[in-house]
């Protein structure tokens, strides 16, 4: 790192904080610290690269007493501006590298006495503050001890753990025994290293009344901002939070006396600068201690406090510790009320439904409605805060309303189990999602549901995506994974390495799968390595390399149009001389119509030649297929190919052949449609494909089915969508999940019952002035999607492949007839004021034709389909309406 970095240090990967910074865009680096397992457990790399501003993580095992200053003698490089405790276990360090920095900080002894629950009770009793007898234990007998001394009921707890983990009720008829048993495992999963720390137990005795806790801003021992929460704990032995409310509302002197006796134990155990949580019960109007923590709160507590108080806790924070004065508004007083409630699975067993999130959400006053846990997950007791299945906030004018609320969108959740089988289920399979989402909405709109669906059926999700792609896909999609890692899907080698390691470290991937085209020989490669079901490397590469494809398909009996691989013009003439023409000249390897272009002669070669995205790599010339163009999107299911519908292709007029709608199902003449599956269903045969998806090119000609290109993946440019209305309720994804892992898939429903057709917007190439009615287009009700990428001042440029469009609109209809015509109307409705270049060169013969007004003219509005050219350019993201 440059010694003139300043950086924000937040120790303990912490999603919350991570949000808060994506959102705050700090000046500085922000850089985190954490444990090397629990980096790799929690994917926090992954994560990270989503974050909104530059950021480093650095590997550091950080919990015991002198890493933090092993830390500092081996990063003198770090300029830290302030030390942020991300985390429980996180804060001792975090105060003694503030120290040693000269920074803003809770200061190493107060933080050590605050993560240590005997010590915390020792130094504050010392202060006067009520506290429950309270002792260590090491031993059942010790525990018998103590409960012959004062009595039940009395809790067991960890001393140094975080979450409720290991705290336990004892009460009349507890089995003492079973109880401490349970409590030796203390099961944290990814957010502990994988070594072991010693455990250290308390028994204290049980304070009955009603718990809150209070959030304490504080600046040199002073506090800034504070707020008293009131508390709910579930029913049982385990004191696990049921919900909130904030600020509690209860009487003014209740709060004054909370906020007063904090301020005492932080003076006791001479805390500094930062936020404290400290958590109380009262009992007949006293309050008594339960712990404190010298970091943020969980359970959704500071945004509670934010929304109720329109103040933003984090940032606050940070100017602190920052040690500058705060920048937004604390106020004493909220303008509203807030709550939050948990729920737990009413029986005990697997999760086989959940489902009403977006119900709860859109009522009023509904702040948020989450599931937790995932389909698949086998629930139970709720045991500690990990144990939860969903959660809901809302807010009111006041606390009943805010409840009143939270409780309605609990209401329209369903949690529904069946029992686990017996030795439990073990943990979810888990679909390797190689490839991830491109960069732009209309990918998304096919993986979001390829994710959904695999939560759906209980299965893990981990993505891979390569490193520039992961941060520019939405948040909403990183969501649905519940990993996601770095990964170049286009690195031969890479990705089977990288696989095989992850499972050697404890990682099962039961599935591989993928829906870009340039992921699918590392889906291949993948599978193969692991033993997952799958196409063979060898077929796929096969069926990407276009010559291959076509010899392999020749040889096969179909028909093929004739061909040459070639490296000069030489050889491309020495074909045309043997073959009549017209020929098509396009790249080996290439998509979205790059490089495609129709030869009539040879003097329209060079410029054929010109268009090849590489012109150093070898090239195909092959004889023009004279015909109507379609394609057959299908799914293997037990390794053979079932057909789901035929898509009828539109493309523009030679010599460039790029798409310029689709409409799905096509309408064929008697017989055309079986025919044309029983072609594709022996050809993905023939080519040795057995496994996920396929999208198959064709031209129905003179001589019968002429076989195009053959793709083990979804059709692009919106097929999907045409897919999924024409055939309603299709889940596509999930029976390829469920074909992969032997399960049962429902296969009778896979008959289109209504129509869809897309159309894409291609004006004439100019520097854009007003595009008017857009709005209005897709305002119409049968619109399923749309994208428009352009904006007045952009250079639209002429269109040379799928690429070069500006956008689309993509409808529903009851028949192909009435979607196509419907999806044209739309888009000739959409006019765009194009003021011309200043010269429009027109192609040489035989390669291509005149676009544009000619020097010049002035700017004029024309249809969205009328002119050769539209120019979002290569990978550039389309603002999506749906």
């Amino acid at each position: 790192m440059a010694s003139a970095n300043r950086a924000i240090v937040v120790v303990g990967y912490s999603a919350d904080w991570q949000k808060a910074l994506s959102r705050l865009e700090p000046d500085e680096l922000v850089v985190f610290i954490d444990e090397p397992d629990v980096i790799r457990k929690r994917g926090a790399r992954e994560q990270l690269a989503r974050l909104d501003c530059p950021w480093q993580l650095i590997e550091w095992e950080y919990q015991h007493d002198e890493a933090a200053d092993a830390f500092v003698a081996a990063h003198g490089d770090l300029h830290a501006v302030a030390v942020v405790p991300g985390l429980e276990y996180a804060v001792p360090f975090a105060a003694r590298l503030a120290e040693r920095w000269g920074l803003p900080g809770a200061g190493f002894g107060a933080a050590r006495v605050l993560r240590d629950k005997r010590a915390l009770r020792r130094v504050t009793g010392a202060a006067g503050i009520a506290n429950p007898p309270s002792r260590e234990v090491a031993s059942l007998a010790e525990v018998r001890a103590f409960l012959a001394e004062h009595g039940l009921p009395a809790i067991l707890k960890p001393a140094n753990r975080q979450a409720s983990i290991g705290t336990c009720a004892i009460t009349e008829g507890t089995d003492l025994e079973a109880v401490w048993q349970q409590v030796q495992d203390q099961d944290e999963g990814p957010y502990v290293p994988d070594r072991r720390f010693p455990l250290r137990m308390l028994v204290e005795g049980f304070v009955t009344g009603t718990e809150f806790s209070v959030e304490l801003l504080v600046a040199d021992g002073e506090p800034v901002f504070g707020n008293v929460t009131e508390k709910r704990l579930f029913p049982g032995p385990r004191p696990v939070e049921l919900g909130h409310t904030v600020p509690a509302d209860r009487p003014g002197d209740l709060t004054a006396r909370l906020l007063l006796e904090t301020r005492r134990v932080l003076a006791a155990v001479g805390f500094g600068t930062g936020v404290a949580h400290c958590e109380w019960i009262v009992s007949e109007g006293v309050p008594h201690l339960v712990e404190c923590a010298g970091r943020m709160p969980g359970d959704l507590i500071v945004p509670m406090i934010n929304e109720a108080y329109r103040t933003d806790l984090p940032a606050a924070l940070l100017d602190l510790l920052r040690g500058r004065p705060v920048g937004v508004p604390l106020p004493s007083r909220p303008t509203h009320r807030t709550a939050v409630r948990f729920l737990g699975a009413a029986e005990p067993g697997v999760l086989t439904e959940l489902a009403g999130e977006e119900e709860a959400r859109a009522l009023p006053g509904v702040l948020g409605a989450d599931f937790i846990a995932r389909l698949g997950a086998e629930v139970g007791e709720v045991r500690s805060s990990h144990d939860r299945v969903a959660v809901a906030t809302a807010t009111g004018a006041t606390t009943a309303e805010a409840l009143e609320r939270v409780q309605a969108a609990l209401d329209r959740l369903t949690v529904r189990t069946a029992p686990a089988p017996a030795g439990g289920t073990g943990p979810a399979p888990t679909v390797l999602f190689v490839g991830g989402a491109g960069p732009f909405e209309l990918s998304e709109e096919v993986v979001r549901p390829a994710l959904r669906e695999g939560r759906a059926a209980g299965l893990r999700m981990h993505m891979t995506n390569q490193a520039e792609t992961l941060p520019a896909n939405s948040a909403e999609l990183h969501a649905l994974a519940d990993a996601a890692s770095a990964v170049d899907f286009a690195e031969p080698g890479l990705n089977s390495a990288w696989a095989l390691e992850r499972v050697a470290a404890g990682e099962r991937f039961d599935v591989v799968f993928g829906v870009r085209e340039k992921a699918q020989q590392a889906v291949a490669e993948v599978a193969a390595a692991l033993g997952a079901p799958g196409n063979s490397p060898e077929a796929v590469r096969r069926v990407q390399l276009k010559d291959a494809c076509r010899t392999a398909l020749a040889e096969a009996g179909f028909a093929q149009p004739t061909l040459r691989v070639c490296e000069t013009a030489e050889q491309a003439v020495a074909f045309m001389a043997g073959t009549p023409g017209p020929w098509i000249v396009k790249p080996r390897d290439a998509m979205s119509s790059i490089g495609v272009t129709l030869v009539r002669d040879e003097a329209g070669l060079p410029d054929a030649l010109a268009a090849l995205p590489d012109p150093e790599a070898a090239f195909l010339i092959e004889e023009f297929v004279e015909g109507p163009e379609y394609s057959v999107e299908g799914l293997f299911l037990g390794g053979e190919p079932r057909v789901l519908a035929v898509t009828a292709k539109r493309t523009m007029a030679p010599p460039l052949f790029v798409e310029t709608g689709h409409v799905l199902p096509a309408e064929l003449p008697v017989g055309a449609r079986e025919e044309i599956d029983r072609q594709v269903t022996a050809a993905l045969k023939a080519l040795d494909l057995r496994f996920g998806l396929f999208h198959v090119e064709l031209w129905r000609t003179e001589r019968g089915i002429v076989l195009g290109e053959v793709h083990v993946r979804l059709g692009g440019d919106g097929i999907y969508l045409l897919l999924t209305h024409a055939i309603p309720g299709l889940e596509l994804f999930r029976m390829v999940y469920q074909d992969a892992l032997g399960r049962p898939v429902d296969t009778a429903s896979l008959t289109p019952t209504r129509a869809a057709a897309v159309r894409f917007l291609m004006p004439p190439p100019g520097r854009l002035v007003e595009v008017s009615g857009w709005d209005r287009a897709i305002g119409h009700p049968a619109v399923l999607y749309s994208e428009l990428g352009v904006e007045p001042g952009a250079l639209i440029q002429p269109v040379r492949s799928s690429d070069d469009r500006v956008g689309l609109i993509l409808v529903g209809a009851d028949t192909p007839a009435e979607a196509e015509a419907l999806a044209a109307e739309l888009v000739e409705s959409v006019r765009f004021t194009v003021e011309a270049p200043a010269s429009t060169p027109t192609p040489a013969s035989g390669s291509g034709s005149a676009s544009g007004s000619g020097s010049g003219s002035a700017p004029g509005p024309v249809p969205a389909g009328a002119g050769a050219g539209a120019g979002a350019g290569a990978g550039t993201e389309l603002a999506g309406h749906r």
